[in-house]
């Protein structure tokens, strides 16, 4: 540029030079901004200087034979200022993009916070663009910092939502346009917003909720979609204000979620139910997460929990081992899983005599050991108040009444289930009758199984003492698994006994003894022997056959080698028999006998006749010989025993008899007929 004003200097006054020099330079003024550099300013600069330099002796020297040089560098710079005008004109204004650019654009830069509703006030090519847009319409966020939307702004985020999976955050914000408006009516949670967001939940991948909830009293959580619960939970908890709840059920959720939701409710929380998905992996933390939330929850009143709340194997190095927890409160215990877990819980758990518990048990044992412990621990929860000496424990009604319920599915993929309750109530006991008529006809987990009987029996007062045991056939038949209430200090009050279906094995091999028969199960008989004070027993079936009917009441010993025999017959103090659609050739015929077996008249069937006189010809044989020593006896050494079981509790060191209490009045069906009367 320095040449070129001194060229100019030289010759301002030359007319051909004036036009050529101010052409140029207009050229490079109109091309090239001076205040914005751009790539081709410094080529044109130095094409500029260089042109002025060689036209500089042509013009001096004024020969015109030269001017073909000229020609060719005027052609040259033209050729150079039409690069620079053609890169200006391949830059596009916005206006002219395409849609699916501008719909990018949109994705990179679009606030969520704030909304994309904006966007369709700009002009017509911009609405039309973000409408089409499913992405930009899928999170809706609501919260007390930003601008909230309305009912109509959250039908119009889900009509231009679809088909995305959209995300929605809800906080707690009072609507600003109405001051004297109380707080509780805040716009998003009315019920339009609401019913609107909830009838899309199936779409909502993220959802997540900061409010309190003062006023509600019950509330479900259940995550059906396997791999969303496995990755995800469902909303950050700590969120929440559940100050009033007081029934929580979470189901297919992690159990660290479910457990903290539950915390956000322990003041006020009274029903507790967790189911956990056995697709989730082990977590070690779980174990001592739900202790710490039982510690939290004082009033609870029913806890209801699933297996695979606690990890596989637990560990001996947790906080958990040295926690004993207080759950006096509890009304309602209904556990499920493994041996090993339930007996983890029940260690730790303080609980009152006046409970219902229902235990439903099933995978592996690998310590034979854990049934003989969890017989230990219901006779320290049942049967404390028979040696102690508070007079509160002595008040609570003895469990006098027994059943015992079996469904033997057809399919061995469906597990036969085995149930064994004790109760106070003889009402209790009777709520079970045919349930187990509706056995599952298509495979479902044990868990479901269990669920599923559970719900089916109506609900029992509080007040009453009921344990319920449940098992799959394949547990049942473990050899040790009667030593659950082989050692249970049953008491002289257990009067009554109702079995269902016949709890027979599945046929292994043919046995001499038995024929073509099966045989009783081993653990329903290490149950029902030692509940030698029976007077009535109540059988329900059309299986209950003479031939059950004599393994039961006339068994053969040495079939049943693992059973410790207490007297020569089953139910020595047996005065009552009930028969429930059993002994008939037309199994849809209702047929009812009761028969009373002091009477000296002949049975109506000759088979039962046949077995009531031998089993009377057998107890008569050995009335001479002293009988053996009871479990249920209270001799001092079984006194001692069930005392060294107590002193975690704290109870008396020495043993007390205790008053009879009155017997409950009779159910209908136990109406006593003379031998060999019949009731159609």
């Amino acid at each position: 540029m320095v040449g070129c004003n001194k060229l100019f200097a030289r010759h301002s006054k030359h007319p051909y030079f004036i036009a050529m020099f101010f052409s140029v330079n207009e050229l490079r003024r109109t091309i090239i901004d001076p205040d914005s550099p751009d790539p081709m300013a410094e080529p044109w600069n130095f094409t500029h200087d260089l042109f002025f330099q060689t036209l500089s002796p042509v013009i001096y020297d004024d020969k015109s034979a030269e001017i073909a040089t000229v020609d060719q560098w005027a052609n040259f710079v033209a050729l150079r200022e039409g690069r620079p005008r053609r890169m200006r004109k391949s830059v596009k204004g916005i206006s002219v993009l395409p849609a699916e650019v501008l719909q990018e654009i949109f994705d990179f830069v679009a606030d969520d916070f704030v909304g994309n509703l904006l966007l369709g006030h700009v002009c017509h090519l911009w609405r039309t663009a973000a409408v089409k847009r499913s992405r930009l319409w899928s999170h809706i966020m609501a919260d007390r910092n930003r601008a909230m939307p309305n009912a109509q702004s959250i039908r119009i985020l889900l009509s231009r939502s679809v088909p995305s999976i959209f995300r929605v955050h809800l906080d707690k914000v009072q609507d600003k346009s109405s001051p004297s408006r109380p707080a509780r009516e805040d716009v998003i949670f009315a019920p339009p917003i609401v019913q609107r967001i909830l009838g899309e939940i199936h779409d909502i991948q993220d959802f997540r909720i900061s409010a309190s909830f003062e006023g509600l009293h019950d509330l479900q959580i259940s995550s059906q979609d396997s791999g969303f619960r496995l990755d995800h939970e469902p909303f950050p908890t700590d969120l929440l204000d559940l100050s009033g709840l007081r029934t929580l059920e979470v189901s297919d959720c992690g159990p660290l979620f479910a457990l903290s939701v539950a915390s956000r409710a322990r003041s006020s929380l009274r029903e507790l139910k967790i189911r956990v998905p056995n697709q989730l992996s082990a977590n070690p933390t779980a174990a001592d997460a739900l202790l710490h939330t039982l510690k939290l929850i004082p009033n609870l009143v029913t806890l209801d929990l699933g297996g695979n709340i606690l990890p596989q194997t637990l560990s001996s190095q947790t906080l958990s081992d040295r926690t004993r927890l207080d759950c006096r409160s509890l009304k309602t215990l209904r556990l499920s899983g493994q041996l090993s877990h339930i007996n983890w819980l029940l260690e730790r758990m303080r609980l009152s005599p006046t409970i219902q518990m229902d235990l439903a048990m099933f995978g592996e044992v690998d310590d034979p050991e854990q049934f003989s412990r969890l017989g230990d621990h219901l006779s320290r929860i049942f049967y404390r108040p028979y040696f102690s000496h508070d007079e509160e424990d002595h008040a609570v009604a003895p469990l006098s009444n027994a059943g015992c319920f079996y469904s033997q599915t057809s399919s061995p993929e469906i597990p036969s289930t085995f149930h064994v309750l004790l109760s106070d109530s003889i009402n209790a006991v009777e709520a079970q009758v045919g349930l187990t008529d509706h056995a599952p006809n298509v495979h479902v987990s044990a868990e479901a199984a269990f669920d599923e009987a559970r719900n089916r029996v109506s609900t029992q007062p509080g007040d009453r003492r009921i344990l319920h045991i449940h098992m799959p056939e394949s547990l049942a038949r473990h050899p040790n698994a009667g030593d659950i209430w082989s050692d249970l200090p049953f008491p002289s009050h257990l009067r009554t006994l109702f079995l269902g279906h016949v709890p027979k094995e599945r046929p292994i091999e043919f046995d001499v003894r038995l024929g073509d028969s099966s045989r009783l199960l081993t653990a329903f008989l290490k149950f029902v022997v030692p509940l030698t004070s029976v007077d009535r027993l109540i059988l329900r079936g059309s299986q209950w056959d003479s031939c059950w009917i004599k393994q039961l009441l006339l068994p053969d010993h040495s079939a049943y080698p693992g059973v410790d025999w207490l007297s020569q017959v089953p139910f020595p103090d047996l005065r009552q028999l009930s028969l429930v659609d059993c002994l008939q050739s037309h199994p849809k015929r209702s047929l009812t006998l009761h028969i009373d077996l002091d009477d000296a008249e002949t049975a109506i069937h000759p088979d039962l006749a046949e077995i009531l006189q031998s089993r009377r010809a057998r107890a008569s044989a050995v009335e001479a010989i002293p009988p053996p020593t009871r479990k249920n006896s209270d001799d001092s050494q079984h006194a001692e025993f069930v005392h060294s079981r107590m002193m975690d509790d704290g109870l008396s060191s020495h043993l007390e008899s205790v008053p009879q209490s009155p017997q409950s009045p009779l159910s209908p069906l136990l109406e006593v007929i003379p031998l060999g009367s019949r009731l159609h």
